[in-house]
């Protein structure tokens, strides 16, 4: 759904070929993709948006580190170059759920995508369900509601 809104997004690849590490891009591309930290059991973004060379924005919908395994998946799928890599892990929405995380994850790389800055985004579940049902329904670009 997203990929044919934008087509020209580096990243957006089937968490599947993510995890087996068969896709790659390259850091310096503005790039933005989901992951799954098995290890937490968790959905996080990752987004090289906006980021100086050898950085990427951890979106972690609990505000933690990802495991070493997860890690390792985000540094071999971003192609950095330097011998040093930063990771940030920022602030953003917290889910209140226990199960929300792959939801989080859409909206924050929705909202990268958007140009939205994630950190000054508030998300509401069901804001969120009710706008993602009605986007599938209709399979047209439609721009995030503000208090998405």
């Amino acid at each position: 759904m997203l990929q044919r809104q934008f087509q020209s997004a580096v990243g957006l690849h089937d968490t599947i070929t993510v995890g087996n590490r068969s896709s790659t891009v390259s850091a310096s591309a503005r790039m933005v993709q989901i992951f799954h930290d098995a290890a937490n059991k968790h959905w996080l973004t990752v987004s090289t948006v906006h980021c100086p060379a050898n950085y990427a924005n951890i979106l972690y919908s609990l505000q933690r580190t990802p495991s070493n395994a997860c890690i390792r998946a985000i540094t071999a799928y971003c192609k950095f170059t330097g011998p040093y890599v930063t990771l940030r892990i920022l602030n953003v929405c917290r889910q209140h759920g226990g199960s929300d995380c792959g939801l989080y994850a859409v909206a924050y790389l929705t909202n990268v995508l958007f140009g939205n800055d994630p950190y000054l985004t508030m998300l509401c579940m069901l804001v969120m369900l009710t706008f993602i049902t009605i986007y599938n329904r209709l399979h047209y670009s439609m721009s995030l509601p503000a208090a998405f």
